[in-house]
């Protein structure tokens, strides 16, 4: 499994582009970008599903939070068990260029929240933010 990860991984980054050019790299739609986040972040490839999550956006210069990010992101596991499944919430478009989309990891004693938001100025989508939170906060409930 761990392979096919990877190779999903390796896939997507060749898709986005190495963001030198990122207007010319292919449109992926941001769900596909948040959902290959999680499914690599829930089989433990966080380092792999930062990277690809951020490659092309002006996060790939904040290596210091990032680096912050894919701690407290291996740290989940620890604190909740074992990754059980992802599960999409819900989309909110703003306009035609922003779209945010919530969705819930789940693991064996709670859940984690995780809000996406994408930035299309041009022809493609682009990773804005990304946050997560153990509270059900940005569930909106």
């Amino acid at each position: 499994m761990k392979k096919y990860i990877a190779s999903l991984v390796v896939g997507l980054i060749l898709l986005m582009g190495s963001g030198t050019r990122a207007e010319e790299a292919k449109d992926i739609p941001p769900r596909l970008v948040a959902e290959t986040f999680l499914t690599a972040v829930g089989h433990g490839d966080v380092d792999a599903a930062v990277d690809t999550l951020t490659v092309g956006t002006f996060m790939t210069g904040k290596q210091k939070q990032l680096a912050t990010a894919r701690e407290q992101i291996k740290a989940i596991p620890g604190l909740y068990g074992k990754y059980l499944a992802s599960e999409f919430i819900k989309q909110q478009d703003v306009g035609a260029s922003i779209t945010n989309l919530v969705y819930v990891t789940k693991y064996e004693q709670h859940f984690i929240s995780w809000s996406f938001t994408f930035y299309k100025p041009g022809r493609r989508w682009i990773l804005d933010s990304f946050r997560w939170s153990d509270t059900a906060e940005g569930l909106g409930i």
